[in-house]
């Protein structure tokens, strides 16, 4: 027996023809890094849908390109063409992306972003003992066997979760008392 094969395609809403002409003739300027450059011929070669681009036509993106792409993506930047006339009416990314910018670097270069073979396995003991747990209750019987397995697999497909960190109690004003009128 064999199964049918589906593919799934995000794809942009068409635009009319007259519309399809007209943003042909306009370039797809986008800022990366605090460069400039013109997507318009890669934008259908985009692997999530140029939709994604479209959106960040004349804008700053490096958050994004960080954000949601790979090191291979990435490293892709350096090849894509860079715009002959950038927009001149675009304000600067604000200070806050900028400090931002930087202490994503600096964790990078701290190696904050690679993964070590002891953080990964401390990620799935807990997860590896749950579902050990959960099997060795499923193979026995009784009510109470069978509601600790179900509970062990459920917790085991949770994902884990930091606990969220205390808020700091707010600084205690003592009051002040009020000064004694000078007699007359």
């Amino acid at each position: 027996m064999s199964r049918a094969h589906v593919r799934a395609v995000a794809t942009s809403p068409e635009l009319p023809t007259a519309d399809r002409k007209q943003a042909a003739k306009e370039r797809l300027n986008i800022r990366i890094d605090d460069e400039w450059y013109d997507l318009t011929n890669w934008r259908m070669a985009h692997p999530a849908g140029a939709h994604w681009i479209d959106a960040y036509k004349d804008a700053d993106a490096t958050e994004v390109m960080y954000g949601f792409h790979s090191d291979k993506g990435m490293g892709m930047i350096k090849r894509l063409p860079r715009s002959k006339q950038p927009p001149v009416d675009v304000p600067p990314p604000v200070e806050s992306s900028y400090a931002f910018r930087e202490l994503r670097a600096k964790l990078v270069a701290d190696g904050w972003y690679k993964p070590h073979w002891k953080g990964e396995l401390q990620k799935l003991m807990p997860w590896a003992a749950t579902l050990w747990i959960a099997r060795a209750l499923s193979m026995r019987s009784g009510g109470l066997a069978a509601f600790g397995a179900v509970l062990a697999y459920a917790v085991s497909n949770t994902p884990g979760s930091e606990p969220e960190p205390e808020a700091e109690p707010e600084p205690r004003v003592e009051p002040q008392p009020e000064p004694e009128p000078e007699p007359s």
